[in-house]
């Protein structure tokens, strides 16, 4: 038996055919048509998704559902993604529209979710029951693991994290508040800031790697330059460190996790990155133990989200089972 399993973020979008082990057996990944809303994106993903089956050959019988993980806000028992800013969709019934055009199962979570459901079921998570994880890309997602499942809150919006603030009269962020982690800690918050020191006069060594040309400046480039010992990009990712590690210590101090999981591509920057947010916590934590929580990085990259919806579907039909 096998699952179909989309990851649809706000810069790509991933569809695979993962069977129970999690192993994944084909898969395909395009940039994301934003500009184009909804219907254009949704097009994409059934394009994919009859793609990955052609390709694979598979049996459409032995396929057990469709798992997405997609932005939120949005309703896990609809499907209805309600309001996700970085694709800009309002009130999009995501769900019935898959299961109309393949009549068959389909399950829709935030991404953030599922890819901590992956981690915890093939990843860094793995054996652990109790853990957050955090994805650092175009947004910030996050996901929660209480007692091995996810914690969705009353209204499917626990695992927000990205909207913690650190920064009360701080950068508007792209859900309208002030101040957010996500607008000083995604790849867009890192460039923005980045962009405005160096528009303030700071000599850096940024300007000589993209030519001059600071639309072309990303998080990746703001690395390279720290590597190469440059003070500003040292100084942008100490600051990124920090607003995480003050935004992961209220998370600590409310749910006491055993783990905390960073991933998503600015995760990538590794220790680099991730001292800054360990130094933070262990000036900031409340109890001695969460000061020395684990800050460990995802396993999985990518396909985090993509083994989560794997799993999502199976815990799916798991429980159906045991119903009956």
């Amino acid at each position: 038996m096998y699952v179909i399993a989309v990851d649809l973020g706000g810069t790509n979008l991933r569809v695979a055919l993962v069977d129970k082990s999690g192993k994944i057996i084909e898969k395909r990944d395009t940039p994301t048509r934003v500009v184009g809303g909804e219907k254009i994106v949704i097009q994409q993903m059934i394009d994919l998704i009859r793609d990955v089956l052609k390709k694979s050959q598979v049996d459409v019988q032995q396929i057990m559902g469709i798992g997405i993980g997609c932005p939120g806000p949005l309703d896990t028992k609809t499907g209805v993604i309600i309001d996700t800013p970085n694709l800009g969709w309002r009130n999009v019934a995501l769900k019935e529209t898959i299961e109309q055009e393949f009549q068959m199962s389909v399950c829709v979570d935030n991404d953030g979710n599922l890819a901590a459901l992956g981690e915890s079921w093939l990843g860094a998570g793995r054996g652990v029951e109790h853990l957050v994880c955090l994805t650092l890309g175009t947004g910030i997602g996050g996901g929660i693991i209480i007692n091995g499942e996810i914690l969705h809150g009353a209204r499917d919006a626990a695992g927000e994290l990205g909207h913690i603030i650190v920064e009360p009269n701080g950068l508007r962020c792209g859900c309208g508040n002030y101040g957010c982690m996500e607008a000083y800690a995604s790849g867009p918050g890192i460039t923005k800031r980045t962009i405005f020191s160096i528009k303030e006069g700071i000599t850096t060594v940024i300007t000589e790697l993209v030519q001059n040309q600071l639309e072309k400046i990303t998080p990746l480039v703001v690395y390279q330059a720290a590597i190469k010992g440059d003070e500003l990009a040292n100084y942008i990712l100490s600051e990124t460190g920090r607003y995480l590690g003050i935004g992961i210590v209220s998370i600590v101090n409310v749910l006491d996790p055993q783990l905390v999981i960073i991933g998503g591509r600015v995760a990538q920057m590794g220790e680099l990155l991730l001292n800054h947010i360990k130094d933070e916590i262990t000036k900031r934590a409340f109890l001695e133990p969460c000061r020395r929580i684990a800050i460990v990085p995802a396993e999985l990259g990518d396909d985090a989200g993509i083994i989560g919806a794997a799993k999502m579907i199976q815990n799916l039909i798991y429980h159906r089972g045991t119903e009956k």
